[in-house]
């Protein structure tokens, strides 16, 4: 008895062009929250990973549980524009990237 056992187990690579295989798996997926898809899976052989919202990013027990403690120092375009963890005020190296449309 494997960890799948009860579970239909689906082979994708026989099916078809990978967008059909891609919208059956789709709709599989949708027959269980993220929850019960990861008590499944964990402590299995299956490779997978969550999507982590940005809030639960920080949390997750793959991150070590820990709070992000910044960015030391980010430099843009050879010019530092955050040191010791501040950002710096009046400097703006970079060009600001505007899509059709945007003021």
């Amino acid at each position: 008895m494997g960890p799948l056992n009860g579970y239909t187990v689906i082979e994708l690579s026989g099916i078809g062009p990978a967008p059909m295989a891609g919208m059956i798996l789709a709709e599989v997926m949708k027959t269980k929250t993220r929850g019960e898809w990861c008590e499944i899976m964990e402590g299995t052989d299956v490779c997978f990973a969550p999507v982590l919202t940005f809030m639960e990013a920080p949390e997750h027990p793959a991150n070590g549980g820990l709070p992000s403690e910044g960015i030391p120092y980010v430099v843009v375009n050879g010019t530092i524009v955050v040191k010791d963890s501040k950002v710096l005020k009046g400097v703006f190296p970079g060009k600001p990237i505007r899509l059709p449309g945007q003021q």
